[in-house]
């Protein structure tokens, strides 16, 4: 048998003396996703952004009541029509992509969280850009790409918002 795969199988006998055997996927934390921190922010508004960006739409008001009683799966599509509804060139846009990034992340979907993150972390509103990338970071280390999530980390160890835990994922890192 291949050295790797008997670390991960076991012989399961059936009915009839018949042999099998059982390949099971090894514990969800035996790779970089270990490192992710996957703890659902209370959602807050951004200061001034009512007055920038103008009265918050229906769907983003109903993607925010979902979001706080933890429906991800309600929440995200209310939050990518709100988003489209701005305009991801607005910061209400990108807001909206924000959290529905958060959603699809914390709902289990982290390849779908991607591309909104990433509009999102564009935001020049500070409280919008330096979460969507934390969260990015979070995605790519739930997908296993340490190379994607390593220099986003980097950055975020030199903001007061992330500093330790940034830099504590990066120790984690280093050391696996």
């Amino acid at each position: 048998m291949i050295p790797w795969l008997r670390r991960f199988a076991f012989p399961l006998a059936l009915g009839g003396g018949l042999l099998a055997v059982l390949i099971v996927r090894p514990a969800p934390d035996s790779g970089p996703e270990q490192f992710a921190r996957l703890d659902p922010p209370r959602y807050r508004p951004v200061p001034g952004m009512t007055d920038a960006a103008g009265p918050a739409s229906a769907e983003f008001l109903d993607a925010v009541e979902a979001y706080q009683d933890s429906r991800w799966d309600l929440a995200a599509p209310l939050f990518a029509d709100a988003a489209e509804g701005a305009g991801d060139g607005t910061s209400r846009g990108r807001e909206a992509r924000l959290y529905e990034g958060l959603c699809r992340l914390f709902a289990g979907q982290a390849a779908d969280a991607l591309s909104p993150l990433q509009v999102a972390a564009t935001e020049d509103t500070f409280e919008i850009s330096i979460r969507a990338r934390w969260y990015l970071a979070q995605a790519h280390l739930v997908l296993g790409d340490v190379d994607a999530a390593r220099p986003l980390l980097d950055d975020l160890s030199r903001t007061p918002a992330y500093a330790r835990d940034a830099s504590r994922q990066l120790a984690a890192l280093q050391r696996h």
